[in-house]
């Protein structure tokens, strides 16, 4: 769904470069240089890197679902993607709050459209029996549900 974000990064000490191919939501993919580093077993984000000296050397990345990407080699921490500001929360929210807005009115307005139709029944049919009058009501709102479902795909693809 998203394209990976190439992050370039020079060590200090280190011969290539090093490449994260970030996701907000898949598995880092780094490379050193053209070569794919592999985690260090039973650890998640760190890796071993040759240092200029031959020494190995430990390099963590970690990484939030939207909060970012950030690498810490020798001690020293290197920001690779700034987290998301509270703005940038508030403003990636308002489709949720648009659909919970929309949703919520549609909902209303069909609920009472089924109520008023139930109530005009039953003041139409007043020697109709109890079952008949649940039966009407689970008919509406089977139909109002259905309507409701076909409005609101209707709405969110207009929207998209």
């Amino acid at each position: 769904m998203f394209k990976a974000k190439r992050l370039t990064l020079k060590l200090e000490g280190v011969k290539e470069e090093l490449t994260v191919l970030y996701r907000p939501l898949n598995a880092l993919k780094v490379y050193l240089g053209e070569a794919l580093l592999v985690p260090e077993p039973s650890t998640t984000g760190n890796y071993l890197i040759k240092g200029d000296t031959g020494e190995l050397e430990k390099l963590s990345l970690h990484k939030g679902r939207v909060s970012g990407c950030k690498a810490v080699f020798r001690g020293e921490t290197i920001q690779l993607l700034t987290p998301l500001s509270n703005l940038e929360y508030a403003i990636g929210a308002i489709p949720l709050v648009i659909f919970i807005f929309f949703g919520a009115l549609l909902g209303a307005v069909l609920g009472l459209l089924a109520v008023l139709s139930n109530y005009y029944y039953y003041a139409l049919n007043r020697e109709g029996g109890i079952m008949s009058r649940i039966s009407f009501s689970f008919i509406t709102t089977l139909m109002v549900y259905l309507l409701y479902l076909g409005l609101s795909l209707m709405l969110k693809q207009s929207l998209s």
